[in-house]
């Protein structure tokens, strides 16, 4: 559903498109989308009125040493990749460049009043990934319920046909 709340968020989709997604009446069947991108949707930072947090402070030790190397890892892999496009932008600017086309590297910033979070989202998720955007409700549907049980009740009465509730093996004398 998350998929479904940033295409509304994106303005891809109604609002009112969630409503009609959920009930089952007028959506029978679920349109077929992407998981939504899981880096926008850690949750850390909540509050909790009226209550005192106790902490360990062993505990918080660790807890922070990981954080310190998570950190740590990923400012490294980050400068690495930052050197890696300086470099490519140094080597495509030129004339001599093979595709004849002088090589640009899109900026965080954009025009679209889009969050740099939600420009990197777009750009790597499938749900944005069309070159035209089909909206959920033209899109194939997956099976109903009824249909997957129907089917499943099929295979399981083809790998075992004395499941099958239909025919009856018990004869009277």
């Amino acid at each position: 559903m998350m998929a479904i709340i940033f295409l509304v968020g994106n303005r891809l989709e109604p609002p009112e498109v969630i409503d009609h997604m959920l009930d089952i009446t007028k959506c029978p069947r679920k349109p077929q989308y992407g998981m939504a991108s899981e880096i926008p949707l850690i949750l850390y930072n909540t509050g909790f009125e009226g209550i005192k947090w106790h902490f360990d402070g062993r505990n918080t030790q660790q807890v922070l040493n990981q954080f310190h190397h998570q950190w740590t890892k990923h400012a490294v892999c980050a400068d690495m990749v930052r050197s890696m496009v300086g470099y490519v932008e140094e080597q495509g600017g030129g004339d001599d460049c093979a595709c004849g086309d002088k090589l640009t590297v899109r900026s965080s910033g954009n025009s679209s009043g889009v969050s740099p979070l939600m420009s990197f989202v777009m750009a790597n998720d499938t749900n944005y990934k069309q070159k035209f955007y089909k909206p959920l409700l033209k899109r194939p549907s997956a099976d109903t319920l009824e249909d997957r049980v129907r089917h499943y009740e099929a295979k399981r009465i083809k790998l075992d046909p004395s499941n099958d509730p239909s025919s009856s093996s018990i004869t009277t004398d």
